[in-house]
């Protein structure tokens, strides 16, 4: 359902971090990242990327290991 870029950027949205930083760290252009974001959302039927992460983790996309540092 989801392809792996964007089910690790969710992810890496659970756990706090923003599109700009994933950006940053993996070198790309925020375009690509919010453009992934966005194919999540869409795939998932989300109203904006809080409801993705959401419901990425209730059907077991992405682990809800928002609490671990």
């Amino acid at each position: 359902m989801l392809s792996e870029i964007e089910a690790g950027y969710l992810s890496r949205i659970a756990r706090g971090q923003t599109a700009e930083d994933i950006a940053a760290e993996d070198g790309i252009s925020l375009q690509a990242v919010l453009d992934a974001l966005n194919g999540a959302e869409g795939e998932l039927g989300a109203m904006n990327l809080m409801d993705a992460v959401t419901k990425a983790v209730r059907l077991g996309l992405i682990k809800d290991d928002s609490s671990i540092p």
